[in-house]
């Protein structure tokens, strides 16, 4: 008994500490509009140069709030689910057999390089590797 009593106590002092009051509420759809438009650019647009700023101010937040928030609902921070589209887009155009410079160029990579030290550490080889039949 006096060992239920100490194991249920622990328990409740756990809870206490580190469990929350009350469950987080689903954010509300106009709190995610702003999100979504700049996810939805970064999808049809992935090629585009474009700033934290830029797309902070397309979703009307402060560049540290968009990067804080779009994290938290999409895992990615904008650059990095920015950099994930831009590898979509490449694999697709690898695919259709176009060449390696050209797909670095038409997804937004500064150079060849900069595509395949992202894709070989997004899909562990080289885009010359997948774009082999």
């Amino acid at each position: 008994m006096l060992r239920e009593t100490l194991i249920y106590a622990s328990l409740v002092k756990l809870m206490t500490r580190h469990g929350r009051t009350a469950p987080q509420a689903d954010q509300p759809l106009s709190a995610l509009r702003p999100l979504l438009l700049v996810k939805e650019f970064l999808d049809d647009f992935p090629q585009a140069d474009v700033s934290l700023e830029e797309l902070a101010q397309l979703a009307g937040l402060s560049p540290f709030h968009l990067v804080r928030t779009f994290q938290k609902q999409f895992g990615l921070p904008p650059h990095a689910y920015q950099i994930q589209a831009r590898l979509r887009l490449a694999k697709t155009l690898l695919k259709q057999g176009v060449s390696i410079s050209e797909t670095a160029q038409e997804c937004g990579f500064h150079d060849q390089s900069h595509l395949h030290r992202h894709f070989k550490k997004a899909l562990g080889i080289t885009p010359k590797q997948y774009a082999r039949p």
